[in-house]
């Protein structure tokens, strides 16, 4: 009996030596990215939150085709309009030799008073919101030929099938892009797209975008997983 103890001792032994080398070498090694994932500027949130999009209107991105009232028309057709052309006569005043005109001009400029200092609010630049497009309105805007189209998957995800034209910058390796959008102009439109979905890589890159310095950017929400069921320009390759 005290033989098969021992056997059972020594075969247990390596699998508890085995059981405290990963416990000595995990351990740590969590709480080191726990720690760095606390204090790093660009941390991975614990719990993900799904982004919520307003929608973009045809107006918004297209323009109204509306035709509208002309300030100038409506002034000409105002009834009473003041002629200004009209001269007001001018009435004829007499200076009295006696009065001390530099006295005058002296009490002219102490009774001046300097205009107040007004501090104008800087006016909200509500262009760099992003806002969600839906499949029809990425086509329409695809087909204007005036805007640039993103896709923020990876470049293997790209290479297979993607919006045609379109550009591929994995939005997690958006610091090795600075060179493909640094001469793109900031007032520039751009669609940034992903899988659809719950896939929040064109959050990612829209928000590394708008920090750049663009301020026209929206996000096809339904991504290549509605533009793939569709027979609107597509492509595969680099």
């Amino acid at each position: 009996m005290f033989t098969n103890n021992l056997l059972t001792m020594s075969t247990r032994s390596p699998f508890r030596k085995a059981l405290k080398e990963v416990r000595t070498v995990v351990v740590p090694a969590f709480l080191l990215a726990v720690g760095f994932n606390l204090f790093a500027s660009n941390g991975v949130p614990w719990i993900r939150t799904v982004q919520q999009l307003d929608s973009a209107s045809d107006v918004d991105l297209f323009g109204s085709n509306d035709t509208g009232v002309f300030v100038e028309q409506a002034i000409d057709t105002m009834p009473g309009k003041i002629d200004t052309t009209d001269t007001i006569p001018e009435e004829e005043y007499s200076v009295d030799q006696d009065v001390d005109t530099s006295e005058l001009k002296s009490d002219a400029e102490h009774s001046e008073e300097k205009p107040p200092v007004v501090d104008v609010p800087e006016e909200e630049d509500h262009g760099s919101d992003v806002k969600g497009i839906t499949t029809e309105q990425a086509k329409k805007i695809l087909d204007q030929e005036n805007s640039i189209f993103i896709d923020a998957r990876r470049s293997d995800q790209f290479v297979k099938g993607h919006i045609s034209g379109a550009l591929n910058i994995y939005a997690y390796e958006f610091e090795n892009h600075i060179g493909d959008v640094i001469g793109i102009p900031k007032e520039k439109r751009i669609v940034v797209y992903c899988d659809g979905g719950e896939c929040e890589l064109s959050h990612d890159l829209s928000n590394d975008l708008i920090n750049f310095g663009f301020k026209n950017v929206y996000i096809y929400t339904g991504g290549w997983e509605e533009w793939s069921t569709t027979d609107y320009p597509k492509a595969t390759g680099e």
